[in-house]
Formats: C-alpha cells, structure tokens, sequence
C-alpha cells in the first residue's frame, strides 16, 4: 500500500466524496488512516457523514465497529467526548440508515463514550427521539429523562475541563530541556540543506500553480495556521527523506525512549507526529522568529543544518527557564511539545533547522504507514 493511495482514501471520505472513496477501495488503498490526534477512522467518518454504501464497505473490509475515538478539543475546550464508536456518531448525526446497517452487523449498542453516554442517550441529546429509542430498545435499556440528560451533559462538561486542562500539563520526566549533541555531521547537515533548498525551489512554480501559499523560493506558509512557519515538509524532499526518517530513528529514538523509560529502548514506540524543515530569515519580508506557543506532540525536536556563523540571534526560547536555547550545527534540541516555547529572532542571516513532532503509541499498538 502507499501513503497516495491511503492519503486519497481519507481525503475523499473527509470531503465526502464517497464515490472516491469507494473506488479508492476498490483499486487497493486499505481501510485508510486512523487520525492519532482523533482517534478517527475512516468508519467513523462515513458513519458520521451519512456514507451508508462506504460503511458497508469498509465493514466488508474488516474496519473495526468498535474502535473510540479520543477527546476532541479546541481552545482548551473538549468539544466532543472520546470513547465514540462509529455507532455513537451516526447516533449523533441522526442517521438511521447507518444506524440500522451496524446493528445489523453486531455494533454495541450498550458501549458508553468517557462521559457515560450510549449511543441511545447520544442521539437523545442530539434530538433524534425515534433513533434513540431503536438504540434504547437495541440495548434493552431505557432513556434517561430530560433532566438526567442535562445532568449527564453537565458533569460531562465539567469532566471534559479537567481533561482539557490535564492536556497543558507538563509531565515531570519532560520538563527539562536537552541537548543532544553531533546528531548530524556537518557533511550530512550541508547535504540536507542542498537538497531542501533544490526541493524548495523546484516545487515553487508548482506549488504557486496550484493555489498553495509560498514564498517566491517554493518554501510554504499555510501548513501551520495558528503559528506559521516559513517550511517543506520533509517528504516532499525525496532525495534525503528516507535517509532524514531512518537516521533520527536509528540516532536519536533509542536515546529519547532510555532518557524518558518508553519501552522498549529501541524507541520502536516512537512515531513522527509531523517532521519539516524551517527557514527563518532577517530579510525584509522574511520570517525571523516565531510566537510563544504549544506544539501538539509529546517530545518536540530541532537540529540546526547550517551554522551559527551564518546568522546572529535565533535559538529555541522557553517560557519556563526565560532563555533562548542556542545549539551547533548537526545538534538536536529536545523539549516537552507543551512547553510554551517559541523562535528567538534573527537579527542577521538565514537559519535553517530540521523540527521533529514525536508522539509516543500505546503498548501493542502498530505504526502506520508514513510514520517513521
């Protein structure tokens, strides 16, 4: 399977196009990504959407009826309970063709999300009266009353702050920050760079073509809303993004897993969350520093490729120590992703580094495609 064809799979679900996505199935894509940061598979989302012949796809398929996904949360806030199987959201959504179709093939309506919700009392709280009552009925339970619901809604509410405020929570094994020195060699850095810079500026004409965002060298500006950095991602650097994936893995995931006790030591457990290059520029017009901010990931990382002669100011400032960390070239330098933390200005030059986001699976849980 490759990443185009699992990346069409979920692309085409996500904009409900379902004939997409049922020929994308057809010709060999697999049951798709399951969002890390979601919990989402392409189930849930087909049943949320109202896909029927998609769901019954992918359950012929093999997808599973009962995966959860995981709290989803904006601005502090969970706006949707985790725990959600796909028979919860289309629950939610009011499809009773959907509904029907997962019953039918041994969904569980008595399974409960982290708020204590069935899909019965799901569909309830979403005023779906006579779908509630099928699932009710399917479970051989009653519906709560207005007034339980309202409380079960409250107590979820206030459950879901607490979650919500246990996310910015540093833990104590990440809350200093390192160095890890000769990462890279110089060489290897001076060859990482050439083939980012040769990548950035032959995909600037394509890229402008297709309505992307970039800077007039091909280097994007869109990938990161709330904080933007002037970036490539690094599959899109096909000369070095298998050597760029294989060497982190091999050099610096075993030492995070034996720093942090992520077993096995071998940082088998690690996975790239998102891994991309960054230009900052004391230019007119350029991007010289980044904001105050939280990345998403459990570990965070940068590796300076050029060197330090080649710019003044710059670093990675953390809140919590007020300081600007400074690293040599081929260095990496590794942080919690909840720290506040952001990019020290350039006051001179151009500084390119390599930024990792590394998120840590479950024991027992596999990594997908594109991953590492």
């Amino acid at each position: 399977m490759s990443d185009q064809a699992i990346d069409r799979l979920t692309r085409a679900v996500v904009c409900c196009d379902e004939d997409e996505a049922l020929q994308a199935l057809a010709e060999g894509s697999g049951l798709g990504r399951k969002e890390r940061e979601t919990g989402y598979t392409t189930l849930h989302y087909a049943c949320q959407y109202g896909l029927s012949r998609l769901a019954a796809k992918l359950l012929d398929e093999g997808a599973s009826l009962q995966a959860p996904t995981r709290d989803l949360i904006l601005q502090n806030t969970v706006v949707q309970p985790g725990g959600q199987t796909p028979l919860h959201l289309a629950g939610r959504a009011g499809e009773v063709e959907i509904v029907e179709l997962l019953l039918s093939r041994r969904a569980d309506p008595s399974k409960v999300d982290v708020d204590g919700f069935t899909p019965a009392a799901a569909a309830l709280q979403h005023k779906h009266q006579a779908l509630a009552s099928k699932l009710a009925a399917a479970a051989g339970q009653v519906l709560p009353s207005e007034e339980q619901l309202k409380s079960m809604a409250a107590l979820g509410a206030e459950e879901g702050r607490k979650r919500a405020a246990q996310q910015l929570e540093v833990p104590d094994s990440l809350r200093h920050v390192y160095t890890l020195e000769k990462v890279w060699t110089r060489e290897e850095c001076e060859r990482v760079l050439a083939s980012v810079n040769e990548a950035a500026a032959s995909g600037a004409a394509s890229s402008l073509a297709a309505g992307g965002r970039t800077t007039s060298e091909g280097w994007t500006t869109d990938r990161h809303a709330a904080y933007a950095t002037t970036d490539l991602p690094c599959r899109a650097v096909l000369a070095v993004d298998g050597w760029v994936r294989a060497s982190l893995c091999e050099r610096i995931f075993p030492r995070l897993a034996e720093r942090h006790n992520w077993t096995p030591s071998d940082g088998s457990r690690l996975v790239f969350r998102d891994l991309f290059f960054v230009r900052y520029s004391a230019a007119p017009g350029g991007q010289a520093g980044l904001a105050l901010h939280r990345d998403g990931s459990i570990i965070s990382f940068n590796i300076l490729l050029n060197e330090p002669a080649d710019f003044d100011g710059g670093g990675t400032y953390v809140e919590a120590d007020d300081r600007a960390y400074a690293i040599g070239q081929g260095d990496c330098f590794v942080h919690s992703g909840k720290l506040r933390h952001g990019g020290q200005p350039i006051t001179r030059g151009e500084r390119f580094v390599l930024v990792g986001f590394v998120d840590v699976l479950d024991p027992g849980e596999l990594p997908e495609l594109g991953q590492r």
